[in-house]
This record gives C-alpha cells, structure tokens and sequence, in this order.
C-alpha cells in the first residue's frame, strides 16, 4: 500500500514528467496499461464508466474502451438519454440522438461528439438510463411520493450506510457551492438514488451482455452509486472513475480506492470556478 500511495503522490506533484495518464487497478494496487484494462472489462457483464463531464479526454478514452470491446458488441446505456430511449442510426448522428432525446445544449456536443461518433462506427446498441429531468425536479421537491415505484423498491432493498449518506450529503451540497438547504438534502439524496435506480434498470433490461454504462462519476462509485443497488451475486459489475489529477490530492488517494474499481487519471486542467458567483467579491 504504502508504495503505490508514495508513486501515486508523486504523480500528483509532477504529473507531466511521470504520468499524464495513470490507470490504477485498487484491488491489486497496481498499474496496468489500456489494453490489460479491456482485457479486465471483459470479464463482467456490467460495466460502469465514469466521467468528468466536461473533459473532452474521458470521452474520447471511453470511446477507446468501446471500440476496444467491440468483439463483444456491447449494449451502451447513457446518462445523457432519458430510459425507454433508444437512438436509430441514419447517415445524420445529430439528429437520431435528438430524435432520442439527447439535449446538445445541455451535454454540450462539442464534448459527446467522438464519443457518441464511435457507438455509430461500431454500431452499439445505444439506449437511455436516466430520470427525465422534470421527475428529477418533481423527486426533489415531493419526496418518495414522486418515485417510480419499481425505483423505490430498489432503493428501499439497498439502504445506504451512514457514512455513506454522509459522504454523498457532502458531494450534493458541494455540488450546490454550499447553498442547497438542509430541508431540502433528503430529496436530493432521494433523486440521486432514484436517477442511479432507473440507469440500473436500463442496464438489467438490455437483452444482452455486456452493458455499458456512461454517467458521471457520482453514479459509478460503489459506496453510493449504481454499485450499491446490485443484488449481491447476481451479476458481475465493475466500476471505473475517471479522474483529473486536480481532484486527486494525496490525502484523497485511499478513499479513491473504496470507490472504484479501478481510476483512470487524467492530467489537471484549468477551469472556472463553478461556484466563483457565491463567492465575496475581493
């Protein structure tokens, strides 16, 4: 443990000599290339890839993963589609996603495009996991009266630990700058596990394996996510974060390890600061 904490460190402080892109299989606490991941994909019938949603590069590295697999002619399951939807191809992409729901506005296109390009090279079976956005909003405001209630069976037969209740409080309200009211927290928590539910759903009624999952880091983690809701031993799943160096200080690097998997680390990038309007002007 202790010397791949001290390699991993020392990615951390001079990431662009050693290791612009890292790929640390947890369990094992080793490195591995590209390749031995696919190979190690392969063996599961779930796989869940996370995301940073604006970096262009995990994008394209998940394209990379599918394409890879493609042998196996997996069923991609996306976040950014609504569940009961399914993109048709034609020669006009833009238009099969739109005409499948997907909001290029809101996923920005310029991002999604080699990635969502690569499933109709390949020809993937393209469906959608998530909550339509007005269920989300009507979850967070009404509560479990809201919920599906196929969702909330699932979410009742998994309830989540304290501590993991507590790390995902944490994650929504500093996905909220700090200002989401605590009256509020148990709905949000409610539609988080609601929007994970209904990906999961998606996944278990592809009629065939293997499945992939794209969404967002927070889905794919295995002490709140998507993972908590399986079943024990009913299916073999595994999950992959995709990180930026920048969100991965030495201190976060065991708690990465409870998380997923595997981390798939790419090199700090500069961004604005999400919540530099709720913060005192200098």
């Amino acid at each position: 443990m202790m010397r791949v904490l001290v390699l991993l460190m020392m990615c951390c402080m001079s990431w662009q000599a050693m290791c612009a892109e890292y790929i640390f299989n947890t369990a094992t606490q080793t490195a591995l290339q590209q390749q031995q991941l696919v190979e190690q994909l392969k063996q599961h019938s779930l796989i869940l890839l996370g995301e940073v949603h604006d970096e262009p590069l995990h994008h394209q590295r998940r394209a990379e993963l599918i394409q890879a697999m493609s042998g196996q002619n997996p069923v991609v399951v996306a976040e950014q589609l609504e569940a009961g939807q399914q993109v048709q191809y034609t020669e006009h992409l833009t238009e099969d996603l739109a005409q499948a729901g997907f909001d290029a506005k809101v996923w920005d296109w310029e991002l999604y495009a080699p990635l969502f390009s690569t499933l109709a090279t390949t020809q993937n079976t393209l469906m959608g996991g998530n909550l339509p956005i007005a269920s989300v909003r009507q979850i967070a405001k009404q509560g479990e009266v809201a919920v599906p209630v196929a969702l909330v069976e699932k979410i009742q037969a998994a309830p989540l630990s304290n501590e993991a209740q507590a790390t995902l409080v944490a994650d929504l309200e500093a996905g909220h700058c700090g200002h989401l009211p605590k009256s509020l927290l148990p709905n949000f928590m409610l539609a988080q596990r609601a929007r994970d539910a209904s990906m999961l759903n998606s996944m278990q009624q592809a009629k065939r394996t293997p499945v992939i999952l794209l969404a967002g880091n927070g889905h794919v983690r295995k002490d709140y996510g998507i993972p908590t809701l399986l079943p024990s031993g009913q299916s073999t799943s595994v999950s992959v974060g995709f990180l930026q160096l920048d969100t991965l200080p030495p201190e976060a690097i065991q708690a990465y390890q409870a998380q997923y998997d595997y981390i798939w680390i790419t090199g700090a990038v500069e961004a604005e600061d999400a919540c530099a309007a709720f913060k005192p002007k200098k």
